[in-house]
């Protein structure tokens, strides 16, 4: 599997495309806030959850 320098998440990686794609869709339409996207929030480091993605 080709990876590129953006990470991808961890749970991604066990999924075919199609579930992949109907996970961003779940994560687009019901997702309200990722504090792994946050840094600003976590000035000292990310929560440890994090560093699966």
């Amino acid at each position: 599997m080709a990876t590129s320098s953006r990470r991808v998440p961890l749970l991604l990686l066990c999924l075919d495309l199609t579930l992949q794609q109907r996970m961003r869709w779940v994560q687009r339409k019901y997702m309200i806030y990722n504090y792994c996207t946050d840094p600003k929030r976590y000035q000292q480091g990310l929560p440890a959850e994090c560093s699966m993605q």
